[in-house]
């Protein structure tokens, strides 16, 4: 199997999902104090362009989300009118668990490509983190799906 360390890929080497080259980045970025929180509160309209959803929608889904207890919300320093919002204790361990099967699940799924497909895959990661990164900046300048 592919590690995807940082090393260079062999077959014989584990896959670890929780090591990949975009969650060193945000380990880098966590590590160096630059902004980036789990607990950052956000406004509706950013979620809604970073989701590239209706202002309506990100409203519903808030007051959802709020109902499991998944998010906490108060008010926008910027609009006493508005709310922002940011993951509770509970949310953050819910998407963890969540990114953690998910990774889970991938790493099985490439466990079965054969050592030349897994090369491939290895070679495609810095273009992947590129879409990525790109949809995450720009949310709306990328296809729904990618």
């Amino acid at each position: 199997m592919l590690a995807f360390d940082g090393q260079t890929p062999a077959p014989h080497r584990k896959f670890s999902p929780g090591v990949i080259p975009a969650r060193l980045r945000l380990r880098d970025r966590r590590r160096a104090g630059s902004g980036w929180r789990s607990s950052t509160f956000f406004p509706y309209c950013v979620l809604a362009v970073r989701m590239g959803i209706a202002l309506s929608t990100t409203s519903r889904m808030v007051d959802l989300l709020d109902s499991t207890g998944w998010i906490q919300r108060r008010p926008d320093p910027q609009d006493q009118r508005a709310s922002v919002v940011a993951l509770s204790r509970t949310g953050r361990a819910v998407l963890e668990a969540r990114r953690r099967e998910t990774a889970a699940r991938l790493a099985e799924q490439i466990a079965l490509l054969t050592a030349e497909e897994q090369r491939a895959l290895y070679a495609a990661l810095p273009a992947l983190e590129a879409l990525s990164e790109r949809a995450a900046t720009y949310p709306g300048e990328l296809p729904r799906g990618i």
